[in-house]
C-alpha cells in the first residue's frame, strides 16, 4: 500500500547567510517537482533556525595568537574544514564583531571516538580545562583592547 500523505522533517545547515537565505527557495522547488513528478503536490513549512557562526576575521587571528600566549604555539588547533553546529552565540555574532573558539575539554584516557557531544547527558569535560579556558579568554580580553 502507498501512503496518502508523507511528512518529512529535516534540519538544513549553512556556512554564510546568503546561501541560509536561498535554501527554503531551493526546497520548495525541489520538493515540488519531486511530488510533480509522481502526480502529487506538496506544501513546505521552513523555519529558519540559528543563523551561521561567522567569525569575525581580525578578531580571529587575535585570538589565535591569544591561545599562543595562553598554552604555546601547539595548543591552537584550527580545523580542516568548518563546523556545522547550530550555536545561539551566532546571533550575537551577526550584531557585532565576534569569534568563537572551542576549548579541548577532552580527558586524556577517553579517546575522540567516545567523547560524548556537547549538550549531551553523557558529557563529562576535563575540568582541568577550565583554567586554560579563564586564562585564554583574559589574554584575549587584553589582546582585542589592545589591538
Amino acid at each position: 500500500m502507498i501512503a496518502d500523505t508523507v511528512k518529512l522533517e529535516g534540519t538544513v545547515r549553512t556556512l554564510s547567510p546568503d546561501v541560509q537565505n536561498i535554501m527554503p527557495g531551493l526546497i520548495t522547488n525541489i520538493a515540488g517537482g519531486i511530488a510533480e513528478g509522481f502526480g502529487g503536490s506538496c506544501e513546505v513549512e521552513y523555519v529558519k533556525g540559528y543563523p551561521p557562526m561567522m567569525n569575525d576575521e581580525k578578531l580571529a587571528g587575535l585570538a589565535c595568537e591569544s591561545v599562543k600566549k595562553v598554552a604555546g604555539e601547539g595548543a591552537l588547533v584550527i580545523p580542516g574544514q568548518p563546523d556545522l553546529t547550530a550555536e545561539d552565540f551566532a546571533f550575537f555574532a551577526r550584531e557585532r564583531p565576534a569569534v568563537m573558539a572551542w576549548l579541548g575539554c577532552r580527558p586524556h584516557d577517553v579517546d575522540v571516538a567516545d567523547m560524548p557531544m556537547l549538550h549531551n547527558t553523557k558529557f563529562s569535560p576535563d575540568e582541568k580545562c577550565f583554567v586554560y579556558g579563564i586564562d585564554y579568554f583574559v589574554q584575549c580580553a587584553r589582546d582585542f583592547l589592545n589591538a
